[in-house]
């Protein structure tokens, strides 16, 4: 080995750094951590605001040349739904709702007027908001359930139970729940609203909204 007169500090890492463009030296141990040296960012064009992407609804790797900056964000994106229906008749006994329309809000995932489907995998935040009447007026009698049926009717849940003696002619119901959604986009994995009473009178049943979104992926940190 040819000695080049360059002398070597014992104090110092024998690290190299290697670059076919340039020739190699060597890099202190003072030098590598020397945090300018790791700043590659400021060495960059600022990526524009209009550059920034939703965070959306699954992982993604994306294509921009930029690397990520401390003081990024995101536009918080999510997967939701937003349906309302007209009024339908709802007589004695177990009725679904058939008549579901898309609002034009979110995104349509509709597989019917009865069936909405989960469009990607995760947990799912439901909010149902009925308007009901008596047919013929009076006060409501008996009692009534409010179930929301998942997977193709294969399970359902009775999320509200009540009893309806003595309520005036109009009610507004609220309902709410969580799903779990593990095979979507499979249409199998959906869900429908179903209105089940024993009054003597057949019901009007308006959804004023239903609204699905998504809140999670299905792990949890």
């Amino acid at each position: 080995m040819s000695d080049t007169g360059q002398k070597v500090d014992p104090t110092e890492s024998v690290r190299t750094l290697t670059s076919a463009p340039f020739k190699e030296r060597n890099l202190t141990i003072r030098e590598h951590q020397d945090t300018d040296r790791h700043y590659i960012g400021d060495a960059l064009p600022m990526p524009s605001d209009s550059q920034v992407k939703s965070i959306g609804s699954g992982p993604a790797a994306g294509v921009s040349p930029f690397p990520a900056r401390v003081d990024h964000t995101h536009e918080v994106g999510t997967v939701w739904s937003y349906y309302t229906s007209p009024a339908m008749t709802v007589a004695p006994g177990s009725v679904f709702i058939n008549n579901l329309t898309y609002s034009g809000w979110g995104r349509n995932s509709l597989v019917s007027g009865q069936v909405v489907a989960f469009p990607v995998k995760g947990l799912y935040f439901i909010q149902v908001e009925y308007l009901i009447s008596r047919v013929g007026g009076g006060l409501f009698v008996n009692e009534s359930n409010f179930v929301l049926t998942y997977n193709n009717g294969s399970s359902g849940k009775t999320v509200l139970r009540q009893s309806n003696f003595d309520l005036p002619l109009n009610m507004v119901v609220t309902i709410t729940d969580y799903a779990i959604a593990q095979t979507a986009p499979s249409t199998n994995d959906n869900i429908q609203l179903c209105i089940q009473h024993n009054d003597s009178a057949n019901w009007s049943v308006q959804v004023q909204q239903l609204f699905i979104s998504k809140v999670s992926s299905l792990t949890s940190a």
